[in-house]
């Protein structure tokens, strides 16, 4: 077959062909090098995911304590406080730090599994919520005179999984007030859950729950 050569329609042609070759490559790469909306999303959610992981491992506040030994409300021997981001942990009180319920913003206080922890003060301010851990041994909260406490939240007990390890808060003669109280079952006759009071008063504004 006789064919035309044109030298200005073929370097045309091959013009026309490269900058669509280009604009092919172009768009190819621009494709391949974005993130879409989908990719996007997904960071995104695994984020969150990943976050609100992080926050139910933990459970914890900053401000709440729990107790660490046997002791005086007051004492800081007595209690670790949780510290938040970026170390999450619980750490011993120092010289100076303030004791549950002697600066505002104290959260969940919870006393410890074998620990007994003394009131010997009113603290100047509320707690969020109180907790007497179950476990193997006894653990409570005992006054040791006419002193008051307020806790806005629960007062949980635990129970005991042993013979004689009760878990007790004595009131005496002081005054607690809690918008509820929770007493588990024990599952045996031989350990409690108490709340006990000779003089003094314990005022409860909601439900006061005891499964045995």
């Amino acid at each position: 077959m006789n064919e035309l050569f044109n030298p200005s329609l073929h370097n045309d042609a091959l013009e026309k062909g490269e900058r669509k070759e280009a604009l092919s490559a172009g768009k190819t790469t621009k494709k391949s090098g974005g993130c879409s909306v989908k990719q996007v999303l997904f960071k995104a959610l695994l984020f969150l995911v990943l976050f609100l992981g992080g926050q139910a491992v933990f459970g914890q506040a900053v401000g709440d304590y729990r107790s660490r030994a046997n002791g005086n409300w007051t004492a800081v021997g007595t209690w670790q406080r949780w510290v938040g981001a970026p170390t999450n942990n619980w750490v011993n009180l120092v010289a100076g730090d303030p004791y549950p319920g002697q600066n505002a913003g104290t959260g969940l206080v919870t006393i410890q599994n074998n620990n007994a922890v003394t009131l010997n003060v009113s603290p100047a301010n509320s707690i969020g919520a109180l907790t007497i851990a179950g476990g193997d041994q006894a653990s409570s909260v005992t006054y040791s005179g006419a002193f008051s406490l307020t806790v806005t939240g629960a007062i949980t007990f635990g129970a005991g999984t042993t013979a004689n390890d009760h878990k007790i808060i004595n009131v005496g003669t002081g005054s607690l007030s809690a918008a509820s109280v929770s007493l588990p079952t024990t599952g045996n006759d031989n350990r409690y859950c108490r709340i006990s009071i000779s003089t003094g008063t314990i005022t409860i504004s909601g439900s006061f729950t005891m499964a045995d």
